[in-house]
């Protein structure tokens, strides 16, 4: 096997460029689109309907990647350190994500409710912010103007469990054999449990809306669980996964397929789509993984995939800053430019790149500012005890 294909940095490129995918597809998602015009316009609004999916992606990845590493520290050490773990998980999420929470609250302290008081404003802006100071906001739907950090919330719930989880689901010491056999069981447990809890959900609540169906944790675990038994089958079965590299256009078909769910996404479908749907889109997101983590194990990564992992590489810090902030910046250039997406298909494309290049910028310059200082700090006072290059998100 050849040398996996590595930028200067050491991260691995083809899972950095999953990342770039996913977050790509969460911003054009959110970018407000024209009705279609004509047959040019057909590729914004199939991206913009299915770009929620990159959340998906994102899960998926983020369990391959973040519980490879406690699996890789549970079969060296015997023993997982949960606190230090922990640790370095805040170090990495909790610097952006207060950082954006502070601004959020100041923004909405300082122009508020038009015609509020000084003192209304901020309660009204501690009452859209407090799920999300105590990492409940994918469950109180009080936290709607800044819904998109639900997914936050779910990864923070995961990680705080999974350490604890990793010893009785993944024990070391038994057989190949038994090993792969002990990993297909508790994938095809991991499934179960999410197709049972989210119909259980939908058909006591069939009118329920996201907060109910969609963003609890306990209704998402799956998807995190799902990348863990990938990084699981890799470390310990590399061999069996490398074989799926000569079957790459059944692992396209399987994400062509989750594509062609998400155009469905929607309420009137909600008691096939939410329990077993999304279970099909974690399925389209896993292959993706696979393919991404068998990509990155060969030398060759050309210009494109370089560019959309310098993206992914920043990934976090434009998802958390891409809401609020950024719509604003988008407004302005557009009102400069004279672009309105009304005027046919070449303003809607320019209009759509806008909005997906002002959450970027402000991402990267927040990447920088926020980010790579606290993980340098981090990496100084809590340096990885595993081996450097393991391009882990955490």
């Amino acid at each position: 096997m050849t040398a996996p294909s590595r930028p200067g940095n050491g991260r691995l490129v083809h899972l950095d460029v999953l990342r770039g995918i996913a977050v790509l597809l969460v911003l054009v998602h959110h970018v407000p689109v024209p009705p279609v015009l004509s047959v040019l316009d057909i590729p914004i609004n199939v991206v913009h309907a299915m770009g929620w999916a990159g959340v998906d992606l994102f899960f998926v990845l983020s369990g391959f990647l973040v519980g490879g590493l406690l699996l890789k520290e549970h079969r060296r050490d015997g023993k997982l350190d949960a606190r230090r773990f922990i640790t370095r998980r805040m170090f990495k999420i909790w610097p952006s994500y207060f950082a954006f929470l502070a601004c959020y609250f100041t923004a909405m302290a300082l122009v508020g409710p038009g015609g509020a008081s000084p003192w209304e404003r901020l309660e009204a802006a501690f009452s859209r912010l407090w799920p999300a100071l105590v990492h409940l906001q994918n469950y109180l739907d009080s936290a709607r103007e800044i819904g998109w950090l639900w997914s936050l919330g779910v990864e923070e719930h995961f990680y705080l469990v999974l350490p604890f989880a990793i010893p009785f689901l993944f024990p070391g010491a038994t057989s190949p054999a038994r090993q792969l056999s002990n990993a297909l069981l508790v994938l095809t447990g991991v499934v179960l449990l999410g197709v049972a809890a989210r119909s259980l959900a939908a058909w006591r609540n069939p009118d329920g809306g996201p907060w109910d169906l969609i963003f609890p944790s306990h209704l998402r675990f799956d998807s995190l669980f799902v990348g863990v038994v990938i990084a699981y089958v890799a470390q310990r079965h590399g061999a069996v996964l490398e074989r799926a590299w000569r079957w790459r256009p059944l692992l396209a078909a399987a994400c062509a397929a989750g594509v062609l769910l998400t155009w469905r996404h929607h309420h009137q479908a909600q008691m096939f789509f939410y329990p077993v749907g999304l279970t099909l889109v974690c399925g389209a997101a896993a292959a993706a993984v696979v393919w991404a983590h068998l990509a990155s194990l060969r030398p060759d990564a050309g210009r494109w995939a370089k560019a959309l992992a310098a993206l992914g590489a920043r990934s976090y810090s434009i998802y958390v800053w891409h809401g609020y902030f950024a719509n604003p910046l988008a407004n302005r250039v557009t009102r400069v430019l004279g672009v309105d997406q009304s005027q046919g298909q070449p303003a809607a494309y320019l209009h759509t790149v806008i909005y997906v290049a002002a959450p970027v910028l402000l991402g990267c310059v927040m990447y920088e500012l926020v980010e790579m200082p606290a993980m340098r700090l981090r990496n100084k006072m809590f340096p990885s005890r595993l081996e450097a290059g393991t391009s882990a998100r955490g």
